[in-house]
Order: structure tokens, then C-alpha cells, then sequence
């Protein structure tokens, strides 16, 4: 049994809660009941040990009891785990002057997801919804010996039962349960259907005076002046007197007398902040965080205080109509900006052992990868505090899915209650973040019930058409905007995600789009000129991951395209049918393994960039483009652009150059061949642009050079010309275009352009040399080549760390330097530098 103790650090916190950051709860004294668990299957008569937060799976592994769910094909293995009960225990003692405090509540963070909870014997609550925190005020239960056991039902049999007891079939089973819904399998994770006590469980006791929550909302700002409101939610056990005080920077900046009546009060305060410092995205500007700190003073002393951290900023999602259709784009602080990013999903389909390590490496590389959005996808989980304060630092704006993702949805009062107190939970834990910029109703459901033919799958009569969308516009077109209204008025509320179906020409021509002719329909990836939209809010193109991250999960032996444990990873039933239908009209087909994981990510980044360049050109038409998807929750192949274990695919590579806030683009339409530069600067640029087009040998074959001034957030044409004249003399499958700009500060941008396929194109031996000095940062390699090296993959086996640039294309006369940074120490690193091109595998 535990003792807990008041001179435990790690059991006792005196807690200032900062809202935007934990759980909008402020108490005193916050137990953590988070050791010492056991667990059983139930009808077991032994307990194991049990790690919380955790989950079922995490501890059957740590005991023995099942083997890693993601090697080879043992998914298939421990479907049983989902489909049975299990029981958590935990016994502790408290200190009677703990147990002398009137309203003492038990809390838990997350409960994953049917469980009955028991106190001392007492049933004192039955938990239905995993998104949701739960709390109960337990005063005259608790003792100085207590038992905390939970009761988790096994998810898939109360999906059945609820399904069995509703009136007609939904299209998914996993709708009726309020629960992450990629656990229950989608076409790029297993299915690995968890239960478990997921986040922190602690016993607190309430102040006699605190603050519940504060919110800071940017009303406008002026010139250099913002204008902010507070709004201050009280807990008060009596009526009294009081003073609110809020500082900034450790400096008084408001005080306001107050008349507190017993229970809850909001006060409101108006907040004048000259010589604003505002909050921008990545590569707009810095993302200035200010601290706020609020007291409560009440007979001269502070009785409580609470801490936020608050970006000053606006931003709002403008829809107005025009000549083409309507406009979707974000305005930051008053100025258009292009979004660029794209999806992401949960990291794990563990949550539990997703580190802040993990969180904080992941951010870094979108930011890196000069990302400025993500979309927070509606079929995972609303992310930790972790993770929106380092968007908020990052300068990372987040699309935010309420979690809702492709299907219809029940209609009844309790589920309708339920979602209604998940949503709020969620939108008051998130609304101080600068980072959130939307929030968004579901993912592809509206799509969904209008172009993939479930009413006739599923036989719906007509009186159930109409019921089960008018559950769909309850939820959706009532509930959920209501409650972003109340709660957080400044952020625009987006029904469904996307609005309108791919198949439809109005997709493209108002509100978000998800655009997958390329790959689901076959599509070849030039129809990526023709298919933008006003903001592309999904897109993808599959790839193997990293020949490291499959060696993890698989034997040699099943390193082949049709062997079992490999299909077990590619959940998509077309996935390798589609890779090769695509592969062969880019590239030839590589004969070895580890080549083909390796053309299959040149390929997916040379669709994606395609894409990318495309959406970008068309500024401000397209105002946004988030591919499909940034991460992976396991060791797969799929569309991420960085895999389970954090490598850099050759899309994530391709995406830092498209989405630096220059890109050159060169777009060829029949005869004619145009060179772009989009700019999302706020400052125009002068400088000269350098078009060249050069044999493999490097040989130049004609050069021009232009003067151009290059003006604030822009996209332009400078300079176009006819194929047949310029190459009129020279073979289109041995020769490269070239286009450079060197940008006021020295940096150059630059892109390169092939008139033929890349299988199609004369390749010769590149004769490559390098070199490997060590550096601060790690190491660096300086190479050069004789001839055009296609495709250039540097890897330094064995030994974690990022290249700065990857799989790129090195012509003669221009060496390249390349950091490899690494906290590794390499011993001998020219021999463990690893170096592939196309040549060598053709």
C-alpha cells in the first residue's frame, strides 16, 4: 500500500494550472495517483504491474504476455486484447489533514474509454468518452486507507451493442464510441483497439478562493497598439470584496475591484498593450509569447494566481465571393498568407510512449521544412498541452478537426450531450493558444454522405436518409458552432473538411478541397496543374519509408513485395499495385528491394512537389496546401513525408525547397517552358535571375540573365520560351534547365527542369568524389561529380542525424556542401558514408 506524503515531491504539487498549457482546473494541493497500478483481464486471479498513464497493450508487452504488435505481422496476433474486459487497481493511503478538506474531487485526465470507476467499493462513475477529462467530488468516500479500482469494458463489444440497439446500421461501427477512430484500423495504421488509464489521475482539494480559468482574447490592433478582453472565471465559497490584478512582464498593467458572490463569477476586463510585439508564423516574423499572470486578492492577500502565456495576434478565415467562385484564406494579423504544411496524425498508436522528445523533434522538422500549418486530422486525438505550445513557440498555426472523421454519426440526446462536453473541454483548454487558427467540424463526412454511395451500400430507406442527416446537421451545423461561438468567438468554425467532393468542378472553386484524382483515381501527376483549388487542404502520394525503419519490423526474408509481414505493412488494398502502376510511367522498375523503397520515395516527391508548385504558382487563387500526411503512428508505407522512427523521406527534403518563402518554379504548358518565382516575403526583392540550360557533362548550351525586381507576396512569370526553338539543336533526354536568383541577403534559389521522364533521360556514370570533415554541428561532406548525378542519396548507416539537403541532383562544376548533424561521433565517417544515385541502379 502507498503512503502519500505532503514533503513528496513527486507526489504532491502546489499547482498554479496555466490554461492553454493543462487542465482548466486550479487547486491547491494536487495529489498524483499515477504509481503503484495493477492490472488483470478480468476473470484472471492475478494482478500484474501496470504503468499509468499507459495503456493495456503497453503493459501485456512489459509483462511478456504479447509480443511487439508492429513486428511483422503479430497485429493480427492480439486482436483478443480489444475484446476483453480488464481491471486496474490501485491502493493508497492518505494524511488526515489532507482528509480534513471539504471538497476534495478525484480527477482523470483520460479514461480509454468504457470504465466504471470504484472508490472504496463505490460505483462513482461510468466513463464513455476518451476525449474528455472527468471529475468527482468524493469527500465522504475517501479514507485513510482507499482502493481506486476501474472496470474497462471491452470497446469492441459495447461498439456492438450500441450498434444493435440502434435503429438502422451507420457505415462505421466505431461511430457509436467517443474514441480516437484510427485505433480501430485506417488504410495507412493497424488496428490496435486500446483501453487504459491514458493521462494523469489525481486527487485535488479546492480553494477557499481561485481562478477557474482565464482567457485573453486580441479584439483589434491599431498601428502599434493592441486592444485585448480578459475573461476571468472565479471560484468563490463565499461572498466577498475582492481585487483582480493582472501583470504582465512582472508589471501591473489592470486592477479591477470585485464583488464576489458564492460559486462561479466571470469577470471582465479590457487591456490596452501599447508597442505591441506581435505573433507571427514561421518565417513572417518572431512568435512573441507575452506572460500574463493573473491574481486574486481578497482581505489583502492573494488567495490565488494563474499563468498564461498569450500571443497578440489576429486571425481569421475569409470567405468572400468573386469572379471565379470564393476566396479561402487565412489573414494573419490584417495580411493574406499563404499556408503551407500538411497533415498530422497521432505519433504512436501507443499514445502513452509518445516522449516530449518525440513532440518536440517532430515540430522542429515541420519548421524546418519551413512549414507554417498543420491540420490536426479528425479521425486521432486532440493533441497534449506539449504540442500546441511548441506550435505556439514554432510559430506553427493549427487547422484543429473536432474528432469526428468518416462517418455518419448517431443523433440522440446522450451522444449529442457527450460530444457537447468533450468539445467544450477541448476548445476551453485551447483557446489561448496562439496557434489555433480554425476549428473545423470532421473530416470527409459531408464528402462522404453525398459521393460514396452509402445510402445505397447500406439500403437506407428515406425516412432514415433524412434522420441520419439531421443527426449529421445537429451535430455539425448546430452543436459544435454554437459552442466555438461561445467559447471562442475569434475563431471561424469550418463544418466539414472537405466541403465539397474531389469529384466536383466547385471543389476547386470555393472552400477547402481534398484532391485525390492522383493516386485514388489513377490520375498521372501532371493533373495537378489543372486541379488547384482555393486552399488544398489534402493530397498524397504513398512511399516506403526508410530501408532502417522496415529492417525494424521485418526478416530478410520478407523483404520481397508480396510476402505477408510486408503487406501486413501497406494497409491500403492498392497500395503496391498503385506505387508500380505510377512508378513505371517515371522511372524503371528497380530489380532490388532496397532500391525500390528508394524510387518509391523519389517518385512520391516528385508528384507532391508538383502538386506543391502548382497550388503555389496560383497565389492568391490557392491560398493553401497541406499534403497528406507528415508522420506515421507506426513503421509503414504511407503517404508521411518523415516515418515512425523520424527519417526524412525525399518528399520532406522536396517540401523544405517548395515551401521556403522563395521558390522558383518551371512549368512547361505544350511547346511553351515559363519560369515563376512565388514570394511570400512582405519586403520585395531586386536582384538578378540566371536562366541556363546545360548538357549531363555541364557543359553550357545558352545562358540569360535578368534584372528583376521581385515584389511582396507575389507570384509572377519572368521570363517563358518555345521547347522546339531553344532545343532545337540539342537532345531534350540529354540536356537540363537551370533558373537562380540570389535574394538580398546572398541566399540563392534555384530549380531544376528535365524535357523528358526521368527513366527516359541518358544517365552516364557520374564519376562522384567526396570528402567528410568533422564539424560543430556534426559533420560535413563536400562532393563533386563529372557528370549530372540524378538523385543523390547520402546515408551514414548506423548512426541517427539529419542531412540538409537528400536526394538531390548535383551537376559538374558546381560541388555542394552538405551537413550531416549529429550528436553522434563517427569513427572513420568516409567509410561508413553511404552514397546511391539512379545510374547505379539502372
Amino acid at each position: 500500500m502507498t503512503k502519500i506524503n505532503f514533503s513528496s515531491s513527486i507526489m504532491v504539487l502546489v499547482l498554479l494550472l496555466n490554461i492553454g498549457c493543462t487542465n482548466p482546473i486550479s487547486k491547491l494541493y494536487q495529489l498524483e495517483l499515477n504509481n503503484n497500478w495493477q492490472f488483470r483481464m478480468v476473470g484472471d486471479s492475478m494482478y500484474l504491474n501496470a504503468k499509468v498513464p499507459g495503456l493495456v497493450h503497453l503493459d501485456l508487452m512489459n509483462a511478456g504476455i504479447i509480443k511487439n504488435p508492429f513486428y511483422r505481422s503479430n497485429e493480427d496476433s492480439i486482436q483478443w486484447v480489444a475484446d476483453e474486459d480488464w481491471e486496474y487497481k490501485n491502493e493508497f493511503e492518505l494524511p488526515q489533514d489532507f482528509l480534513t478538506n471539504k471538497n476534495i474531487e478525484l480527477h482523470f485526465e483520460g479514461l480509454d474509454t468504457y470504465a466504471d470507476v470504484y472508490l472504496n467499493g463505490s460505483l462513482i462513475l461510468e466513463a464513455d468518452n476518451m476525449f474528455r477529462q472527468w471529475s468527482i467530488e468524493v469527500s465522504k468516500l475517501l479514507k485513510a486507507k482507499n482502493q481506486l479500482l476501474i472496470y474497462f469494458h471491452s470497446p469492441t463489444k459495447k461498439n456492438l451493442e450500441a450498434a444493435q440497439k440502434y435503429n438502422y446500421p451507420l457505415p462505421e461501427q466505431r461511430a457509436f464510441t467517443r474514441k480516437a477512430p484510427y485505433q480501430f484500423g485506417w488504410d495507412w495504421g493497424p488496428k490496435l483497439t486500446t483501453s487504459g488509464i491514458w493521462k494523469s489521475v489525481f486527487l485535488s482539494a479546492k480553494k477557499e478562493f481561485e481562478i477557474n480559468t482565464s482567457y485573453f482574447k486580441t479584439d483589434s490592433i491599431n498601428g502599434s497598439t493592441a486592444f485585448l478582453s480578459a475573461e476571468i472565471e472565479i471560484h468563490s465559497e463565499a461572498e466577498k470584496k475582492g481585487e483582480l490584478k493582472i501583470y504582465s512582464q512582472n508589471q501591473l498593467i489592470i486592477s479591477k475591484k470585485i464583488n464576489l458572490k458564492a460559486g462561479i463569477n466571470l469577470e471582465k476586463l479590457d487591456i490596452k498593450i501599447p508597442e505591441a510585439e506581435l505573433w507571427w508564423t514561421n518565417g513572417l516574423g518572431k512568435q512573441h509569447l507575452y506572460k500574463f499572470k493573473t491574481e486574486i486578492i481578497v482581505d489583502g492577500k492573494t488567495k490565488d494566481s494563474f499563468k498564461n502565456k498569450i500571443g497578440i495576434r489576429t486571425v481569421k478565415l475569409v470567405q468572400k465571393k468573386d469572379e471565379k467562385g470564393e476566396s479561402f484564406f487565412f489573414e494573419l494579423n490584417g495580411i493574406p498568407v499563404f499556408m503551407k504544411g500538411a497533415n498530422y496524425i497521432p505519433q504512436d498508436n501507443f499514445l502513452t510512449r509518445v516522449d516530449s522528445a518525440k513532440y518536440k523533434t517532430l515540430i522542429e522538422n515541420a519548421k524546418l521544412a519551413n512549414m507554417n500549418m498543420l491540420r490536426i486530422w479528425g479521425g486521432g486525438i486532440y493533441e497534449n498541452d506539449l504540442f500546441y505550445n511548441l506550435c505556439d513557440q514554432n510559430g506553427i498555426l493549427i487547422w484543429q478537426d473536432f474528432m469526428f472523421a468518416g462517418s455518419m454519426y448517431p443523433g440522440d440526446e446522450q451522444f449529442i450531450e457527450s460530444c457537447k462536453t468533450e468539445a467544450t473541454q477541448q476548445i476551453i483548454r485551447l483557446r489561448n493558444h496562439p496557434s489555433v487558427a480554425l476549428w473545423c467540424g470532421n473530416n470527409e463526412v459531408d464528402e462522404a454522405w453525398h459521393n460514396w454511395g452509402w445510402q445505397q451500400q447500406l439500403n437506407y430507406s428515406e425516412e432514415e436518409q433524412k434522420e441520419i442527416w439531421e443527426s449529421y446537421q445537429l451535430l455539425f451545423h448546430s452543436t459544435l458552432p454554437k459552442l466555438v461561438n461561445s467559447f471562442n468567438p475569434q475563431r471561424s468554425y469550418w463544418p466539414s473538411s472537405p466541403s465539397i467532393g474531389w469529384g466536383h468542378q466547385e471543389s476547386l472553386e470555393k472552400g477547402d478541397s481534398h484532391y485525390w484524382g492522383v493516386w485514388w483515381g489513377d490520375q498521372p501527376f501532371d493533373v495537378y496543374k489543372q486541379k488547384v483549388g482555393r486552399f488544398m487542404s489534402e493530397y498524397g502520394f504513398q512511399a516506403f519509408p526508410a530501408i532502417s525503419t522496415l529492417d525494424s519490423v521485418l526478416l530478410p526474408a520478407d523483404k520481397f513485395l508480396i510476402s505477408p509481414a510486408l503487406q501486413t505493412h501497406e494497409k491500403h488494398n492498392r497500395g503496391f499495385e498503385i506505387i508500380e502502376t505510377y512508378m513505371k510511367r517515371e522511372y524503371k522498375i528497380p530489380e532490388r528491394f532496397e532500391d525500390y523503397t528508394y524510387v518509391s520515395q523519389l517518385l512520391q516527391s516528385k508528384g507532391i512537389g508538383k502538386a506543391i508548385e502548382a497550388h503555389r504558382r496560383a497565389k492568391p487563387y490557392c491560398m493553401g496546401t497541406l499534403y497528406w500526411q507528415l508522420n506515421d503512428c507506426w513503421p509503414v508505407i504511407s503517404w508521411s513525408s518523415i516515418d515512425y522512427y523520424g527519417n526524412w523521406k525525399a518528399l520532406h527534403y522536396e517540401v523544405k525547397k517548395d515551401f521556403d518563402d522563395l521558390m522558383i518554379s518551371i512549368d512547361q504548358q505544350n511547346d511553351s517552358i515559363f519560369v515563376w518565382i512565388v514570394s511570400d516575403r512582405f519586403n520585395s526583392s531586386e536582384s538578378e535571375l540566371q536562366i541556363e540550360l546545360s548538357d549531363f557533362a555541364g557543359n553550357i548550351l545558352w545562358i540569360i540573365n535578368l534584372d528583376i525586381t521581385l515584389p511582396a507576396n507575389s507570384s509572377q512569370k519572368y521570363y517563358s520560351f518555345s521547347v522546339n526553338d531553344k532545343l532545337r539543336s540539342f537532345d531534350p533526354k540529354q540536356v537540363v534547365l537551370k533558373a537562380s536568383f540570389k535574394d538580398n541577403d546572398g541566399k540563392i534559389f534555384d530549380r531544376l527542369y528535365y524535357f523528358s521522364k526521368t527513366k527516359n533521360l541518358f544517365l552516364s556514370e557520374p564519376e562522384l568524389t567526396t570528402s567528410v570533415i568533422e564539424i560543430t554541428e556534426g559533420y560535413e561532406i563536400t562532393i563533386k561529380t563529372k557528370n549530372l548525378a540524378k538523385n543523390i542519396f547520402l546515408d551514414f548507416s548506423g548512426y541517427s542525424g539529419r542531412f540538409s539537403e537528400n536526394y538531390f541532383d548535383l551537376l559538374p562544376n558546381e560541388p555542394k556542401k552538405i551537413k550531416f548533424i549529429t550528436s553522434e561521433e563517427i569513427p572513420n565517417p568516409d567509410e561508413y558514408l553511404k552514397i546511391k544515385n539512379l545510374f547505379e541502379i539502372y
